[in-house]
């Protein structure tokens, strides 16, 4: 797992414990930062990236991109809920 994302004081206090345990709360602190709070939560975080990446793929095997006009297929619309501060696909 990548550092960047866990900040370095959290960084500090996890190096005397074990690589698992080391994960499973980088892990809680990522989620925490994205307020995902549940499994269904996870499952719409899956889903947005599965989606983003196969478009992706659609855009590199065909040679076009989503900025480009004629485009048959929409991008996925990402909209933030300010008070709940948490991404609504």
């Amino acid at each position: 797992m990548k550092d960047f994302l866990v900040e370095p004081k959290l960084l500090a206090l996890l190096e005397p414990l074990e690589s698992n345990e080391k994960s499973l709360i980088k892990l809680d602190a990522i989620f925490r930062a994205l307020k995902v709070e549940n499994e269904e939560d996870i499952k719409m975080m899956a889903k947005y990236f599965v989606d983003h990446i196969q478009q992706s793929k659609v855009y590199v095997s065909s040679g076009t991109g989503p900025e480009q006009e004629g485009e048959k297929e929409e991008m996925t619309e990402v909209r933030f809920d300010e008070k709940n501060n948490k991404s609504l696909l």
